[in-house]
């Protein structure tokens, strides 16, 4: 019963959305919209129980359907207080002062060096792979070894480890909707934009993985819906071109044909039933590893869902200092790990599955369903801020923060993003080093 509730909510909240936001194009990259449309097709598809997918208890749709109204319920209480004061540092105040208002530029000599640095680190493993393909393998055999700790693709000295942990993929993920944002909003700087495409060309060759593609595409679209319909027209002291709608659907076209032949050649013919399961299991392994916790007896109190964070911070502490990691922190990483690196059955055929707990599970993983209001609620009102933000603003990295976002937010699904290490510190490398502040001119234009 719960699930049709959860689906009902999410609908009613999804229209709500069109009611604050009209704008067709800016609902698509709306976080209240996307957010409850697509929790809507994961119920519904789960309700449907396709390939003899398993059943999950009514409490975990309770749980879901908890998560939803307060995390729409964050969203509105942020909107409402943001439209209560959206006065206060208004432009034109600032306007009256200096003529100028404060803007951010990418570090791109900056960025250019990390991204060669990025190349030169995958160009390591390109050289086996490609020899694997040649041989005739697909990636499905490449994804294999890049899952295994044993495997040769894996196989890295401490300072690559570290490296790798903390500074490459990190970087990976932040370069993305830099250079999405700066094609649309900014210098379109060639240099980077052929070192990003080569980057993601790497990343999907030696990883077997889709998620780059993907998240291109994804920070593409938000960038180019929200530099569109600017009231504010500024001149900016660099060479801006005009947006070419043409780029985008191009870009989205080849991107589709990509992610087709990489999905047929990881999956075959069960490609269908593998998209299906991505898209409807969710209950059923927040099912699974909510038991797992309960039995555990541990309580995370913020660690799981803030663990992105945390995990660096003390990795350095052991490694520099040698000081070991504290013990109960230790078991609620092992138990996220677990996620990832144990498969679960999760059909009646007998076919398993890892990780796709969603988001709702780190939080009850924090405090069971206190864990649920409080997080989703606190989720609801950051990812409304930044979408406020972007919307309002205009400026390169606040449109970046927030395509950043979105994709954790989209990928919800699969996990709380602020307990990836790699989305985390992505996401502080955006706010505290890949921008500098320039001076922009108003103009009556």
């Amino acid at each position: 019963m719960y699930n049709y509730i959860a689906i009902i909510l999410c609908v009613m909240f999804a229209i709500t959305s069109f009611i604050i936001i009209k704008d067709f194009k800016k609902n698509l990259v709306n976080p209240l919209f996307i957010f409850n449309i697509l929790w809507a097709l994961i119920l519904f598809l789960n309700a449907l129980h396709l390939f003899e997918l398993n059943v999950s208890e009514e409490k975990i749709y309770l749980n879901i359907s908890l998560g939803i109204i307060f995390f729409n319920a964050g969203y509105f209480i942020m909107y409402a207080f943001k439209r209560k004061y959206r006065l206060t540092l208004s432009s034109k105040s600032i306007k009256l002062k200096h003529n100028f208002y404060k803007d951010y530029l990418p570090r791109y000599n900056l960025l250019c060096i990390l991204g060669c640095i990025c190349i030169v680190y995958y160009l390591k493993n390109f050289g086996t792979v490609f020899n694997l393909l040649l041989q005739g393998n697909d990636l499905s055999v490449i994804r294999s070894m890049a899952q295994d700790s044993e495997s040769i693709l894996n196989v890295r000295s401490n300072i690559e480890n570290a490296l790798r942990i903390l500074i490459i993929l990190p970087f990976c993920m932040a370069l993305e909707p830099i250079v999405a944002v700066d094609f649309w909003n900014g210098k379109r700087h060639k240099p980077l934009l052929f070192i990003c495409i080569a980057i993601v060309f790497l990343r999907v060759i030696t990883d077997g993985g889709r998620t780059p593609i993907v998240n291109f595409t994804m920070y593409m679209i938000v960038a180019y819906i929200l530099s569109k319909g600017n009231k504010k027209e500024v001149k900016i002291k660099i060479n801006k071109k005009n947006h070419k709608k043409w780029y985008l659907i191009i870009g989205i076209i080849l991107a589709a044909i990509i992610l087709y032949y990489t999905t047929l050649s990881r999956d075959g013919e069960n490609a269908l039933r593998t998209v299906y399961y991505y898209f409807a299991m969710e209950p059923y392994m927040f099912n699974v590893w909510a038991n797992t916790i309960e039995h555990s007896g541990l309580v995370g109190f913020g660690l799981a869902s803030m663990n992105g964070f945390i995990f660096p911070v003390l990795y350095l502490i052991k490694n520099l200092l040698g000081i070991n990691f504290p013990e109960y922190w230790s078991k609620i990483y092992d138990m996220i790990l677990l996620t990832d690196s144990q498969w679960k059955v999760i059909t009646q055929t007998g076919i398993s599955a890892n990780a796709y707990v969603s988001m709702f599970w780190f939080f009850y993983f924090d405090g069971r369903i206190l864990g649920i209001i409080v997080g989703m609620l606190s989720y609801g009102m950051i990812v409304a801020r930044s979408y406020i933000s972007a919307l309002k603003h205009k400026k390169c990295k606040n449109i970046c923060i927030y395509a950043l976002i979105f994709q954790g937010l989209f990928f919800s699904f699969i996990r709380f993003p602020f307990s990836n290490i790699y989305y985390s510190l992505a996401f502080l490398f955006i706010i505290l080093v890949a921008y500098k502040p320039m001076e922009v001119e108003f103009t009556n234009e």
